[in-house]
């Protein structure tokens, strides 16, 4: 798809979407071989925001091309408005390789959309496993939660209205101050 601000994505739905482009940080390399070994195991759809260099469109696009089973890779470049892609979700992916607030989990919970998130010491304000995301060490696991996620729409459900509820809870009770200068001063020790 061109990159524009607003998306209209009808088809069918998204099983997960990633929002971080291919900078370090925000997990990239996860990404990439998160979709290699799915693409080995089972049918995804994944939409993936965010600046992409060159060579980064090629590699995801090369695992498109070279799998046996049906994925879908759909590469979206930057969007001012991401809410339309988050809503046709199912899971959001945040492999981040260093803890720090992840504003898209946020914004996914308001659209009932759990997440699953690379594990950290620092991210407790707004990632509690099980309940509202799931977490993983290693892309063994990083494989085995979201075939839980894509074999389990009740799960799903279940941790998305979860993660509303942090969601709402972190932005309206008035502890968005203090929950991230909480998160901020446990990422400095």
């Amino acid at each position: 798809p061109a990159e524009n601000d607003t998306i209209n994505v009808i088809s069918k739905d998204i099983d997960f979407i990633y929002l971080g482009g291919d900078q370090k940080i925000k997990g990239f390399s996860d990404i990439v071989d998160f979709c290699q070994k799915m693409s080995e195991i089972k049918s995804f759809r994944i939409a993936v925001l965010g600046e992409l260099s060159t060579d980064s469109k090629r590699r995801l696009l090369e695992i498109t091309n070279s799998s046996k089973i049906c994925i879908d890779i759909m590469l979206f470049g930057f969007l001012k408005n991401t809410t339309d892609l988050i809503r046709r979700s199912k899971v959001l992916l945040l492999p981040i390789t260093a803890p720090h607030f992840c504003r898209p989990a946020i914004e996914a919970g308001f659209e009932h959309i759990p997440f699953l998130i690379r594990r950290h010491d620092s991210i407790s304000d707004f990632a509690i496993e099980g309940y509202n995301c799931e977490m993983y060490d290693d892309l063994e696991e990083m494989i085995d939660k979201s075939v839980l996620f894509l074999e389990n729409d009740n799960y799903i459900k279940e941790l998305g209205s979860n993660n509303y509820k942090i969601s709402t809870d972190f932005i309206y009770d008035g502890n968005i101050g203090d929950s991230f200068l909480k998160a901020v001063e446990d990422i400095l020790k």
